[in-house]
């Protein structure tokens, strides 16, 4: 965490990756039941870090704007969540279960200029992104590769007001 960063209830309660990477840098942040995988909070804030400056790298400014996400529960998904955060992106989780036409009606109503996705869920995504010509997809893996390729430097959070988007679910 950048030593300058403010530590004031509003900015807790906005980033709890980055408070608990502080205040208990080594306790267990998230298991993943399938992989087994744990992550602390240090390496959680790391994680969303790096994530953010790849969604910045790759969207450029996308406060206020949709970042999609079709893929399945992971710590990587956490990053990515806490990333959009940081960003000030507005997350669209998408849900594996929709066919393509229903990804399209969510995509063309939000209209993310990035989505990222399991591999598994190609096939109706990719259908579905047609209807969206200048947005860009790409695999979990390719993004997780963008990630590890930044400098490992804090991320400074978007400056946003409290009444700004974070989610934009779809049910």
């Amino acid at each position: 965490m950048p030593p300058d960063q403010p530590r004031t209830a509003e900015w807790i309660d906005r980033d709890f990756g980055a408070y608990h990477a502080m205040v208990r840098p080594n306790k267990i942040a998230c298991i993943a039941f399938k992989t087994g995988e744990r992550i602390s909070y240090a390496d959680l804030h790391l994680r969303a870090d790096r994530a953010a400056w790849a969604i910045n790298r790759l969207a450029g400014d996308v406060r206020g704007k949709a970042v999609g996400y079709l893929a399945r529960n992971s710590v990587d998904y956490l990053a990515f969540v806490l990333a959009c955060y940081r960003t000030g992106a507005v997350l669209q989780p998408l849900n594996w279960r929709l066919s393509a036409t229903e990804l399209e009606v969510i995509l063309l109503d939000c209209g993310p200029g990035l989505v990222v996705y399991d591999e598994e869920f190609e096939g109706p995504l990719l259908e579905a992104m047609k209807a969206l010509p200048d947005a860009r997809a790409m695999t979990t893996d390719a993004f997780e590769a963008e990630a590890a390729a930044v400098p490992s430097t804090p991320f400074a959070p978007a400056a946003m007001g409290p009444d700004a988007p974070f989610i934009l679910l779809y049910t």
